[in-house]
């Protein structure tokens, strides 16, 4: 906003409306030609900034909706985490593997560093997984059913971020070292590669079978008069073409 003479100029819309162009006018020209005391001249700045909290307040409270809406449908950021660690773990452990096996690649050895990355930061993101993970484990509603599939999921979580937390300070002690990928670090990256894809499944398998932190579930429409689609083979037609009196 730009004040010029007893114009304001604004940059896109008038977020204050006109009292407090009226207000801001009335600041302007009263400090301009030095026609109020000090006191006075306070009061009307105030009031103008009033009127101009009270004009943005919509938009502010529009702001705030929005951000709760966002929070109203991720009520728990677990399936965000998540992501990143199975990802992260997963490309590491792809990493680790291929870099061992050809080891003989000039190649070789960026794929290790990569590893390495990808290792560690999974295993920062597996902390904000397993935090949330708790989080829903307390406030997800659920039934007697899902209860015992969500105990079974986290019954499998725990240990294998336990083993993948491991495996990450066993990856720093290595390269601090400057040691080679032991063959027996790649024998447990094995093993928590298959944990981890199983806690996935489980997990996956807690929302797909059992429901849990779906809000609405869509409504399918059957239509009974609809005709039923068939794949119906028709028999080979055979034609026999009699040309000059010869059978093709």
């Amino acid at each position: 906003m730009v004040v010029i003479g007893t114009r304001i100029r604004f940059k896109g819309q008038n977020p204050i409306g006109n009292k407090g162009v009226d207000a801001f006018l009335k600041i302007a020209n009263f400090r301009r030609k030095r026609e109020i005391d000090h006191g006075t001249c306070l009061h009307l700045h105030k009031m103008g900034k009033t009127i101009m909290r009270e004009a943005m307040l919509p938009k502010y409270k529009e702001k705030r909706t929005q951000e709760k809406f966002v929070i109203e449908i991720l009520p728990n950021w677990h399936p965000i985490f998540v992501h990143f660690t199975i990802a992260l773990f997963g490309t590491s452990g792809l990493f680790f593997l291929a870099s061992a096996a050809f080891s003989g690649k000039r190649w070789a050895g960026s794929l290790q560093i990569a590893a390495y990355w990808n290792l560690w930061l999974g295993a920062f993101f597996t902390i904000l997984t397993i935090g949330a993970g708790f989080y829903a484990y307390g406030t997800v509603a659920h039934d007697e059913v899902s209860h015992g599939a969500m105990t079974n999921h986290r019954n499998w979580a725990v240990p294998t971020a336990l083993v993948w937390w491991g495996l990450a300070l066993w990856a720093a002690w290595m390269h601090r070292q400057e040691r080679r990928v032991a063959p027996a670090f790649l024998a447990v990256l094995v093993v928590g590669l298959g944990m981890l894809a199983i806690t996935g499944f489980k997990g996956g398998n807690l929302v797909f079978r059992h429901g849990l932190g779906v809000q609405s579930l869509p409504t399918i429409e059957t239509n009974d008069e609809a005709p039923a689609h068939t794949n119906q083979k028709k028999a080979p037609h055979n034609q026999s073409h009699d040309a000059d009196g010869h059978a093709h």
